[in-house]
């Protein structure tokens, strides 16, 4: 499947952005004039009106659910209008356009089918590939390095990951951005003004609360709101983006980073079967980090009282309960 397949933030097309007929729509299209025009030749002998189910179901085979509702409202029209040019009585004209809208109908739920079969697919074989790399890597930096590039572009133009380090400050870890400069600047930027683990920014918010955090477009305001240097303030409203998503990264219970996932593009968008996606690549990065942990018995991580609203980033050692839960 090539990445332009793999993009689940592109959104399904719809009739108002189809602009061009693709080849399979055209092509059954014209099968359905030829069955037409069959039908006019032969008369009243025989009838071919019927076959007019088959266009729409030829459509949803390769074209897209637009273009498949398109070839089923041309083929029912022409059903509804043989009458003009054949002999074929009232009940046979009623039956062949009952044939005809039920093959338009069958094909549109077929094209849908197939359209949403090739995105829970796409998903499907992200998070394939996500398990057999993060099950490979013995260290963070390798599965955060994993994590950015996997969902470029399936889930985001733009993908940081943050992690916590034993003294619990936030570190970037790694970066991923499509065809743009904006993963290295971020990255350079968070070196010298790293996030305050405390502070408004939406990474740390995530990490102390557990919990997903979906922004759209950000205001002058909003971005003054969430930075606390105009260092930061230039960069973000250089490289705006037009929408966002902040997931937590966890283990054993512990809010360990988090995945951020940012879309550029005006004609991108987080639909549902994206963010559930990019959820449960979050969790692969939970599970393999969960097993990696305890490798060595007093192993130190970041860990967080997500019930405390006084939350404050402490150090447990791995073999030691953790009374705290990562809440959904």
């Amino acid at each position: 499947m090539s990445l332009r397949d793999r993009e689940l933030i592109t959104p399904s097309p719809t009739l108002s952005s189809l602009q061009e007929i693709s080849g399979p729509a055209l092509i059954a299209m014209l099968f359905a004039v030829a069955i037409v025009v069959l039908d006019a030749l032969v008369g009243g002998s025989l009838v071919f009106i019927a076959l007019l189910a088959i266009p729409p179901v030829i459509a949803a085979v390769n074209a897209s659910l637009p273009e498949t509702a398109v070839v089923a409202v041309f083929s029912v029209a022409l059903a509804l209008l043989s009458p003009l040019w054949g002999g074929i009585d009232e009940g046979q004209r009623l039956i062949s356009a009952a044939v005809a809208v039920a093959g338009a109908v069958g094909g549109v739920w077929v094209a849908g089918l197939r359209a949403r079969l090739n995105r829970e697919t796409a998903a499907s074989e992200l998070l394939a590939e996500a398990g057999a790399l993060m099950e490979d890597a013995l260290d963070q930096k390798q599965r955060a390095a994993h994590l950015a590039r996997l969902a470029v572009p399936t889930l985001g133009d733009v993908a940081m990951v943050d992690v916590l380090t034993p003294d619990g400050v936030i570190e970037r870890a790694a970066a991923q951005s499509r065809g743009s400069e904006v993963a290295d600047v971020f990255v350079k930027l968070r070196r010298s003004a790293p996030i305050d683990p405390n502070g408004p920014h939406p990474v740390a918010q995530v990490i102390r609360s557990g919990r997903v955090k979906y922004l759209d477009q950000l205001s002058d305001e909003e971005i003054d709101g969430i930075t606390e240097r105009e260092s930061e303030r230039e960069m973000l409203r250089k490289y705006r983006f037009k929408s966002c998503v902040v997931l937590p990264l966890g283990a054993r219970g512990s809010v360990l980073g988090a995945l951020t996932l940012w879309i550029m593009r005006p004609a991108k968008a987080f639909d549902e079967t994206a963010r559930r996606t990019a959820k449960r690549l979050a969790d692969r990065w939970m599970f393999s980090a969960s097993g990696s942990f305890g490798r060595n018995e007093g192993d130190t991580f970041p860990t967080s009282d997500l019930n405390n609203p006084n939350f404050q980033f402490r150090t447990g050692a791995v073999g030691m309960d953790v009374p705290w839960m990562l809440k959904a």
